[in-house]
């Protein structure tokens, strides 16, 4: 629960910056309940990092043009709420034939569809609509993504908290790579096309046992891959001082 309150945190940080202008983020404050200010150095802090995602996406893209490569995947790790997918469909970046893949613990990702179900957002993302049928095992969302026709979300019975052709979330543990692959298996996800993983300040808290084993994992599979890591590496600086 510690590691999963660190996503609310950043959240609320990365709208601060964003009301402060330093970066154009209109899709942060659907997950975000209640406002806060934070302190410049906090708001720099997550400016550059929001630039460093920024320029990561455009290279990426850049590098797999839809002319040579008409599939590719960008898999991000431990997600939480960050709102990237969306920003870049709305900002007509995203390529097509690409899919975005979320994995991160079962409950945030929950609360990030709910938010998404609710905001005044939903209808503008095209994910789901306005009518959301409920009962006790499974949320059921009409998906109008691409060609998709309906995602199910199930909580309690599988990992796979919505599919479509374009976005899914996947609601693993980092640390259980044999869950990970049944998973993408059962996504009938391609391990030989270009795939761009991204971990933005998430393995950094799982152990360093688990966090190996993933890259292993990761580099034996995806043969055709990028991994890129965003964490802090210098803790004497002023912002990781602050954090």
């Amino acid at each position: 629960m510690q590691v999963q309150n660190t996503n609310d945190s950043s959240i609320v940080s990365k709208l601060s910056a964003a009301n402060k202008g330093y970066f154009l983020d209109q899709w942060l404050k659907m997950f975000v309940d209640k406002e806060q200010k934070r302190s410049p150095i906090i708001n720099r802090g997550y400016y550059i990092r929001f630039k460093a995602i920024e320029a990561l996406f455009q290279s990426w893209f850049n590098e797999v043009p839809v002319s040579i490569y008409p599939k590719s995947q960008i898999i991000s790790l431990g997600a939480g709420f960050d709102s990237s997918y969306f920003r870049l469909k709305k900002l007509n970046v995203f390529p097509p034939g690409c899919k975005y893949i979320e994995i991160d613990y079962r409950d945030v990702l929950k609360r990030k569809i709910e938010y998404i179900a609710k905001s005044e957002f939903s209808h503008l993302l095209n994910i789901c609509n306005k009518q959301v049928e409920r009962n006790s095992n499974i949320l059921y969302l009409p998906c109008s993504l691409q060609h998709s026709t309906q995602c199910s979300v199930s909580w309690k019975q599988r990992s796979r908290l919505l599919s479509s052709d374009e976005y899914v979330m996947l609601g693993v543990d980092l640390q259980n790579c044999k869950e990970l692959e049944t998973c993408f298996c059962d996504l009938e996800i391609d391990f030989n096309i270009p795939t761009l993983f991204l971990s933005e300040c998430a393995l950094t808290y799982i152990n360093l046992k688990s966090s190996n084993n993933l890259i292993q994992w990761v580099q034996a599979h995806f043969l055709n891959s990028a991994f890129v890591l965003y964490e802090q590496v210098h803790d004497d600086d002023g912002f990781s001082l602050v954090m």
